[in-house]
């Protein structure tokens, strides 16, 4: 068989199944997502962290968004996350930042409001792992920060 009857056969088939789908559709979309306090302000206080994480962990959830990383700090929140291409970014922004804060606002003695903006970034497979660990470190990170900080004012005195 040649290779041009192959393909008039090929395409024939094709024009006979225009209304089939492609069955399989392969993505990797990964991002880098962060957002702050109202005016970074340190309103996130350690007893919302852990609350704070279980609620964006369960509105991910029920967005079908994959959380593969968390990182809060008093004034903002890192995350890793996997999205569909029908996923609209801007939509789960808004929805995981409303939904965190409303849940917050409601349960805790805690007041927390978001700035209106974001920063999202998109993450390769081959640095994922590295940003997986910078976010879950994001506490330690901060402390060596604020560490570094410190010496410099020191040092200027």
């Amino acid at each position: 068989m040649n290779k041009a009857y192959r393909s008039k056969q090929h395409r024939k088939k094709i024009e006979e199944d225009k209304d089939v789908s492609i069955t399989h559709t392969s993505y990797a979309l990964y991002f880098h997502l962060v957002w702050s306090a109202k005016n970074r302000f340190q309103l996130i206080t350690d007893s919302m962290m852990e609350n704070l994480e279980l609620l964006l962990k369960k509105k991910s959830k029920e967005l079908g968004v994959h959380l593969l990383a968390v990182g809060i700090n008093a004034e903002h929140v890192h995350n890793i996350i996997s999205l569909k291409p029908t996923h609209y970014i801007p939509e789960v922004v808004k929805e995981l930042k409303g939904f965190s804060s409303h849940e917050i606002n409601k349960k805790q003695d805690d007041f927390i409001k978001w700035t209106r903006g974001y920063d999202i970034r998109t993450v390769s497979q081959k640095n994922l792992q590295a940003a997986i660990n910078y976010v879950k470190n994001q506490k330690r990170h901060h402390a060596e920060d604020q560490d570094m900080r410190s010496g410099a004012d020191q040092n200027l005195t």
